[in-house]
């Protein structure tokens, strides 16, 4: 008995055994342990040699789960391009600057993406130029510009568009004093439900200076 445990790399000092069991049969019933000495280290834990071909097959599944996930992702993606066939940010210039279009999500997935796969929705993504994404001082990323859903259709209904105003008068005023550091949200613009993308209502002669003003893409 000692030397079957010593074979599955167990001391058999650090293991109790309920007596009356047949060793013989422990392939066929759970290993009667009853309790295991806290001697024994997480370390210790750590160099016991996995089964064989355990960490290969574990390997394998993990590829798969991630090349599905990544799979799933790109149909997301295609479906959300088809779904606003440009930049959906309203009167955006970037097709006369030629700037690529980026699928963007409402919920950034982060350095290591999203391995959960729960960030990947059609209701949570809108399709954007990278200014608008990320790379223009007002972008998602920046946190200076956001959507905000009008329905619990998400993105895949009509949404509101707000831009960062505390940023805007401070850039607009010359970048006199301190930068702020907390943002005064305003919408700039709302989706005209049941129509296209493209096809917004502003509401007043400031949203539509202030849509003019970024469409300019110079911040």
């Amino acid at each position: 008995m000692r030397l079957a445990l010593l074979g599955l790399g167990i001391d058999p000092n650090d293991v109790e055994l309920f007596a009356g069991e047949d060793f013989r049969d422990v392939a066929q019933q759970a290993l009667p342990v009853v309790g295991i000495d806290d001697d024994v280290g997480r370390e210790d834990a750590r160099r016991l040699p996995a089964p064989v071909g355990l960490d290969d097959a574990l390997g394998v599944q993990r590829r798969r789960k991630k090349a599905d996930l990544k799979a799933r992702e790109q149909r997301t993606m295609e479906t959300v391009r088809k779904r606003d066939a440009g930049c959906r940010f309203p009167l955006c210039g970037c097709r006369r600057r030629g700037i690529r279009l980026e699928v963007a999500h409402d919920e950034h997935r982060g350095i290591g993406g999203n391995p959960a796969g729960d960030r990947t929705d059609t209701s949570t993504m809108v399709q954007v130029c990278a200014w608008r994404h990320k790379e223009g001082i007002f972008s998602l990323d920046k946190k200076t510009l956001r959507w905000v859903p009008m329905s619990t259709l998400g993105a895949n209904g009509s949404i509101q568009w707000q831009v960062d105003m505390a940023l805007v008068d401070y850039i607009r005023g010359g970048r006199h004093g301190t930068r702020p550091t907390e943002p005064r949200w305003m919408q700039v613009a709302i989706e005209t439900p049941g129509r296209s993308r493209s096809a917004v209502m502003v509401m007043s002669d400031l949203q539509r200076d202030i849509l003019g003003w970024l469409a300019k893409m110079d911040v």
